[in-house]
């Protein structure tokens, strides 16, 4: 935990009410991934770009992560190796 994310608060996001915008450090916590790897995914175009929401300042809204990590592709189990005995 750095100094930026020392003051914000543990919240449940499922009971916040939509639209909610997060910045950098909210993204980060919502998707579990640093702010470094958001920047790089965002150029990518994996994960969403943000809206401007000021001068030095951009956003997403909370939708927008939610679905993105929906689409997620989920990591199967793969079928049990069966082995034959000679």
């Amino acid at each position: 935990m750095n100094r930026h994310t020392a003051a914000l608060p543990e919240t449940n996001v499922s009971t916040l009410p939509d639209p909610i915008v997060i910045g950098w450090n909210g993204a980060s916590r919502v998707s579990g991934r640093s702010t470094a790897s958001l920047k790089r995914d965002v150029r990518k175009g994996t994960f969403p770009a943000p809206m401007r929401l000021g001068e030095n300042q951009v956003g997403w809204r909370l939708s927008w992560i939610e679905t993105w990590a929906n689409n997620l592709p989920r990591l199967g189990r793969p079928p049990p190796r069966v082995t034959q005995k000679a």
